[in-house]
């Protein structure tokens, strides 16, 4: 074996007969058992497990696409439960770059106590790789606790040892910063499999972990080439979690510390994109409503202001003491409403129609149902002059056009399962193959 990290890796899984099952699909993950977590994660995590399930998409004999999604209505109709699955559009599709349904496309919902039905398509959104399944059964499914999230930090240093309480049975929101305990969950054949931590420093790893355990974080764009121009994710809200899901976990949920949905987990190689349930939430609602949904579009790259430098925190706070919370422009893209605005980079808009900003998902929030119409911004400019400006800006909100959708690329296969397709190798095989 070349790789000495990998050696004990292979030697402990083909020591143990009982991590080979002939009837499923081994994951080689690499973090802790699921046994060693907390009672009360565990108790979260069965809890929200009953609403997860898993997804095969199929044309014919042909499979398309194999992923999972979360029940979030259920219904009792004319003696049946009718209930209301949301998931990736990747099971739609029939590539990663074309955004057409598959032709004739079947559907096949797998629930958690393995029962297998027919599923329906809904409703589904390309651009933000949302799908809908509707499924019919004889029996009540659990659905989901649904949660919205609240990622507005105040920069304020006199709130220093404040410390907000991340639950509150009144608010709509839960307060979610970098740390946190989050968890994603996937169903492959009606099994959850391991947990696991991701961490940095280990670059070669198998990652197939369908229930993980780790922290949050964020998409920082203005590290393009690292966290979206590596993964071809363009998606401006899209949040990170610090743990990798094998592909079958794509459209699974991520739960926070009391198994509440926070939001629909994604791809990349080394961590867990998610798009927050706020977006998912107010998109399925307008589906519901209109049938169709009209996407907001400003046509500038944000970012938080508290995710800015120290040295640029400083910069703003001196010029304007009283502002503590924003989202600093990064870009303003060509033909595009902003760019018919005086608006520039490092421009900090800190609200809109009157009301305080606090983060780019509450921006977008606000915005949500207002294409075609005008919006009233305050724009803070820092670098004009010695105290900075205050603009008032009024811009048209656009909407996403379908030669503008986020890009999806989906995972490429791992050696084993390439080597499996080209050799038809068992796994044991290509373990014991990598000790030579």
């Amino acid at each position: 074996m070349d790789d000495p990290w990998l050696k004990p890796i292979a030697e402990s899984i083909l020591a143990s007969p009982w991590n080979l099952k002939p009837h499923r699909e081994c994951f080689i993950g690499i973090g802790r058992s699921s046994r060693n977590l907390s009672f009360d994660l565990k108790r979260v995590a069965l809890k929200a497990s009953a609403s997860v399930v898993g997804i095969l998409s199929h044309l014919g004999e042909k499979k398309i696409f194999r992923g999972s999604g979360f029940v979030i209505e259920s219904f009792a109709i004319d003696g049946k439960f009718v209930s209301t699955i949301l998931t990736s559009a990747s099971i739609l599709r029939s590539e990663s770059h074309i955004d057409v349904v598959v032709d004739g496309i079947k559907i096949t919902v797998i629930l958690s106590n393995e029962i297998s039905c027919k599923g329906d398509v809904l409703g589904y959104d390309f651009h933000y790789n949302i799908g809908v399944i509707k499924i019919e059964t004889d029996i009540p499914i659990a659905t989901a606790r649904l949660r919205h999230i609240d990622d507005s930090i105040s920069i304020d240093p006199n709130l220093l040892d404040e410390k907000p309480s991340k639950f509150n049975p009144i608010s709509e929101k839960f307060n979610l910063v970098s740390g946190d305990t989050l968890v994603a969950l996937g169903r492959f054949d009606g099994l959850i499999l391991v947990a696991g931590e991701f961490r940095y420093d280990m670059i070669k790893q198998f990652y197939r972990l369908m229930y993980e355990f780790g922290s949050i974080g964020f998409i920082d764009n203005s590290s393009f080439s690292y966290s979206v121009g590596q993964t071809g994710l363009d998606c401006q809200e899209l949040f990170r979690a610090e743990f990798a899901i094998p592909r079958h976990a794509i459209g699974g949920p991520l739960i926070n510390c009391y198994g509440e949905v926070i939001g629909i987990n994604f791809y990349c190689a080394s961590f867990t994109p998610f798009l927050p349930i706020n977006i998912v939430s107010m998109w399925w609602q307008q589906y519901k409503k209109n049938g169709h949904c009209l996407l907001p579009r400003l046509g500038m790259k944000m970012r938080n202001l508290y995710m800015e430098k120290v040295a640029y925190l400083e910069f703003v706070v001196q010029r304007f003491p009283n502002i503590f919370k924003g989202v600093v422009v990064d870009e303003v893209e060509f033909e595009t409403p902003a760019y018919s605005t005086p608006i520039l980079p490092l421009d900090v808009i800190v609200e809109s129609d009157g009301k305080s900003l606090g983060s780019i998902l509450e921006f977008f929030e606000l915005i949500w149902d207002k294409c075609g119409r005008h919006v009233h911004l305050t724009v803070l400019r820092p670098s004009d002059g010695e105290h900075g400006s205050r603009l008032n800006v009024t811009m048209i909100v656009g909407d996403v056009g379908p030669n503008q959708f986020n890009r999806w690329p989906l995972p490429w296969p791992s050696e084993w399962q390439l080597a499996r397709k080209r050799k038809a190798v068992s796994l044991r095989d290509y373990l014991t193959n990598l000790m030579k």
